[in-house]
């Protein structure tokens, strides 16, 4: 699956989509933990990167359940973060009136 992921071509109309749906996929298979977190910090990049951040938040918290070590840790959380701050700003309109 993750070889087909990597070989689709790049110049395809729906290729981000289609490498988020693969990406997810591939979270649910039965890996070994340090493997999981791994598809799970791929998928997390790209959901992120096609700003779709419920998603990617939801990997994040999995990934957070695998206990990583504390600098990939740092990172989840941060990304966490600013998801939250994101969502906070959009519904209470604080930066844009």
């Amino acid at each position: 699956m993750e070889t087909y992921r990597k070989d689709l071509p790049k110049e395809s109309a729906n290729y981000n989509v289609r490498l988020a749906e693969l990406a997810a996929y591939f979270t649910h298979c039965n890996l070994q933990p340090i493997h999981l977190m791994l598809s799970l910090r791929s998928a997390m990049a790209i959901h992120y990167k096609i700003k779709n951040y419920k998603t990617a938040s939801s990997f994040a918290r999995r990934l957070l359940e695998l206990g990583p070590k504390e600098e990939i840790a740092t990172q989840v959380f941060f990304f966490l973060f600013s998801f939250f701050f994101l969502l906070f700003c959009l519904k209470s309109k604080f930066f844009f009136p």
